[in-house]
This record gives structure tokens, C-alpha cells and sequence, in this order.
């Protein structure tokens, strides 16, 4: 069974798709009032959307087509989820709307939500696939990047003005900083930096290491995608992709 190297990805429209490395495929799922997108290590599919009562979330494998389900997910009044990253054991990741990060368990056609203690100001997430969650959190002096690993968190030291992150293996993970630069780090700070000739507004790296960012091109539905499988010494544009938010994986053909 062939697995390719993809991105699901939506735009400013709503529009869920997947990028190939070549090409973007048409829409899927329909209308919704999308909020985010993740892609599991172990090859399933979540779509957080909300229709101002509920919160849901759409999971399938990835394929196509893929058999969708619908989760409710339970909330405490008042708040709500930003972003979103799923775990290689489907744990969906959330950050929340007071700033705070939860974690989901689906079953039964509900999602419970319980809050993950000691961290504060996160932004974004990323449930790595050697198990490690990482965040981007604010503090006084910009913003920050940390790593749990189940029991406590670690500051990343030297990243100030971190904007995007995502998980990679081996206790490692690719930060977008504020100045645009792409950079690999580690527990320990910046292990080096990836060329990356544009301006990044979203980064994800697939279960193989396979490096995605979206380029804000000033158009209204989202930005160009580049790809690329050597760390960044040679990116490939996807032609006609159009993308606001992208997660990388890999699509079971």
C-alpha cells in the first residue's frame, strides 16, 4: 500500500484539501466553519469547526475518500478552541481560548476536554510523533518555546519571538521566529537555522520529515505552499496551492 507525502490544508474560504507535492486536490467536506486542521502520526484526520452553538470534530483517515465521524466536544462556558494538533495515539492537543492547553479523549461521539497544568500564553501546538508536545506561549518579553514530556515542561533557551512550531523525532523541532527565520532546536537552543527564502506564516513536518511552510502572498484566501524532504536545501513550490493552515502527513493510497 503506497503512503505519498501530503498536506491537509485549508483557506481563508473555508476549503478543506489536500496538497500533493505536485498539485492541490479539490475540496472536501463540504461547508463549514473551519477553525483548524491536524494530521495524526499514525495517518487519521482532524477538522475542529464550530456553528456558534457546538464545537465539532470531523475524523477520518487519511484517504480518499475517507469515512468521516462527528465529535461534540465539550466545553466550559466562555471559552474555545484556537488551534489544534493530534497525538500518534489520536490525543488531539488544544489551545485554548484563555490561553491555557488542553488535551481530548474522543469516544462515544463526545470529546472531553481536561486542561494540561503549568504553562500559560500558548498559541500554538504540536504533538510530536516521538511524544513530546510542544508549545509557543507569550511572555513578558514576546514569546517563547516549550516542550512537555508528560510530566513537566522545558524552556527552550535562545528563542525569542517564536511564532509557529512544529514536532519532529528525537527531541527536536522546527520554529518559525518572527523575522522569518526557520530554525531546527532542541532542549539545549538552536541547532541550526533552514533556508527558506520567503516569509513563513505556517510550518509542519510529517511523520518522515517531510517540511512544509505556507508563504503569505497578500492574497485574500491564504498564502503559496513550498515543500521539501532535505531540510531545506532545495524547496519546491506546489503550483496553484492556496493555503492559510496546513498539517503535514502522509496519505494512504
Amino acid at each position: 500500500m503506497e503512503k505519498k507525502h501530503v498536506a491537509w490544508s485549508n483557506n481563508c474560504r473555508g476549503e478543506v484539501s489536500v496538497v500533493y507535492e505536485k498539485y492541490q486536490g479539490p475540496s472536501l467536506l463540504g461547508d463549514l466553519n473551519f477553525v483548524d486542521i491536524s494530521v495524526s502520526a499514525s495517518e487519521r484526520v482532524f477538522v475542529l469547526s464550530t456553528n456558534g452553538e457546538y464545537t465539532n470534530l470531523d475524523a477520518g483517515e487519511s484517504r480518499i475518500p475517507s469515512n468521516w465521524e462527528r465529535f461534540n466536544v465539550i466545553l466550559p462556558g466562555g471559552i474555545n478552541i484556537n488551534k489544534i494538533d493530534a497525538s500518534p495515539k489520536n490525543i488531539i492537543y488544544a489551545v485554548l481560548s484563555d490561553g491555557t492547553l488542553g488535551k481530548i479523549a474522543v469516544s462515544n461521539n463526545e470529546g472531553k476536554l481536561k486542561v494540561i497544568k503549568g504553562v500559560e500564553g500558548v498559541t500554538q501546538v504540536s504533538a510530536a510523533p516521538d511524544g513530546l508536545v510542544w508549545v509557543v506561549a507569550t511572555n513578558g518579553d514576546g514569546s517563547e518555546v516549550k516542550f512537555y514530556n508528560g510530566k513537566k515542561w522545558t524552556n527552550v533557551p535562545g528563542i525569542e519571538h517564536a511564532m509557529r512550531v512544529t514536532g519532529t523525532e528525537g527531541g527536536q523541532a522546527y520554529v518559525v521566529r518572527g523575522n522569518g527565520e526557520i530554525s531546527l532546536v532542541s532542549a539545549k537552543g538552536i541547532v541550526k537555522k533552514i533556508p527558506f527564502s520567503h516569509n513563513p506564516t505556517e510550518l509542519s513536518v510529517g511523520p518522515d520529515g517531510t517540511l512544509w511552510a505556507i508563504a503569505q502572498n497578500q492574497d485574500f484566501t491564504g498564502g503559496t505552499v513550498y515543500t521539501t524532504n532535505n531540510q531545506g536545501t532545495k524547496w519546491s513550490q506546489v503550483e496553484g496551492a492556496d493555503a492559510k493552515y496546513l498539517d503535514a502527513g502522509l496519505l494512504i493510497d
